[in-house]
C-alpha cells in the first residue's frame, strides 16, 4: 500500500510537469505568433530596428578591435622584454651584487607598456559605455510607442 501511494505521487507530479510544459509551449508559441504578426504589420520599422542593431554591433566590434589590439600589443611588448632578460638565480644574484637593475637596461618599459594598457582599457570602457547608453536609450525610445 505504501509503495502505491509513492508511485501515485510520482505519477501525479509527472503529469503536473507535463501539463506545465504543454502550457509553457502554448504561451511561447502564442507569443511567437503575436510577435511575427507585429513584425509583419510593421515591416519597415522592424527593418530599421534591425539595421540599428547591426550598426551597434559593427561599432562595438570596431571599438573592441581597435583598443583590445592596442592592449595586446603592449602586453606582448612587456612579455618580449621580460623574455629577453636573464632571470636565472645566478644572473639575478650577480646583478644585485653589482647593484645593477634586475630587469635589464630599460625596466621602465614595463611601466610604460602597463600604463598604455590601463589608458587604452579606460578609453575602451568609456567608448563602450557611451555606445551602450546611446543605443539602449534610442532603442527604448523607438520601441515604446
Amino acid at each position: 500500500m505504501q509503495r502505491d501511494r509513492g508511485r501515485c505521487r510520482f505519477t501525479s507530479t509527472r503529469s503536473l510537469l507535463q501539463n506545465i510544459i504543454k502550457m509553457s509551449k502554448k504561451i511561447i508559441l502564442g507569443s511567437l505568433k503575436e510577435s511575427i504578426a507585429l513584425i509583419w504589420k510593421n515591416k519597415s520599422f522592424f527593418v530599421f530596428l534591425f539595421t540599428l542593431q547591426v550598426i551597434f554591433f559593427i561599432a562595438f566590434s570596431l571599438i573592441s578591435y581597435n583598443y583590445i589590439s592596442k592592449m595586446v600589443e603592449s602586453q606582448k611588448a612587456i612579455e618580449d622584454y621580460l623574455s629577453q632578460q636573464n632571470l636565472d638565480e645566478d644572473a639575478v644574484t650577480e646583478n644585485i651584487l653589482q647593484q645593477k637593475s634586475i630587469f635589464g637596461g630599460d625596466p621602465l618599459s614595463i611601466s610604460r607598456n602597463f600604463n598604455g594598457i590601463v589608458k587604452n582599457f579606460r578609453i575602451y570602457l568609456a567608448y563602450v559605455y557611451i555606445l551602450l547608453i546611446a543605443f539602449v536609450a534610442l532603442a527604448w525610445t523607438l520601441t515604446s510607442k
